[in-house]
């Protein structure tokens, strides 16, 4: 699933002493179909490729928040503020990629500047049934 690939990605990037990365994960995983659990990897990956390339991270958060109606993904590093350089806007470094891939799937894709580093954020929300559960959208 999508958390096993996420800790893979993970443990790929620690072995290669880029970065250290850590995934952490809370609440009832929701099961997403194929095709979403692929364009959020994919999206996670860009993310975490893009702040390695450009920020020079030495930690690099991955938290899967998952509650009874949305996933929320936040990743976090402690890079340099990378999004407003001239060369990251002109690249465009796959972040049309991720928009698409997020507006694709319904989900909402955020990326802002901290203090001391970058986080992105996907919202992704569930679809309600008519029994009051709620099921990852089609």
């Amino acid at each position: 699933g999508l958390s096993r690939s996420v800790i893979q990605m993970v443990k790929r990037i620690n072995s290669s002493c880029v970065a250290k990365v850590d995934f952490t994960e809370s609440g009832i995983p929701a099961e997403l179909s194929k095709e979403k659990q692929l364009h959020l990897f994919r999206i996670i990956q860009e993310v975490i490729n893009n702040a390695l390339r450009h920020a020079s991270p030495w930690r690099i958060n991955v938290v899967f928040l998952w509650s009874t109606d949305q996933l929320t993904v936040e990743i976090k590093d402690d890079g340099y503020n990378f999004r407003h350089s001239e060369k990251y806007q002109s690249a465009g470094l796959g972040l049309n990629n991720i928009m698409n891939r997020a507006a694709f799937i319904g989900a909402e894709f955020s990326n802002e500047d901290l203090s001391m580093g970058n986080l992105a954020r996907i919202h992704l929300r569930y679809e309600k049934t008519q029994q009051n559960q709620y099921l990852p959208g089609r």
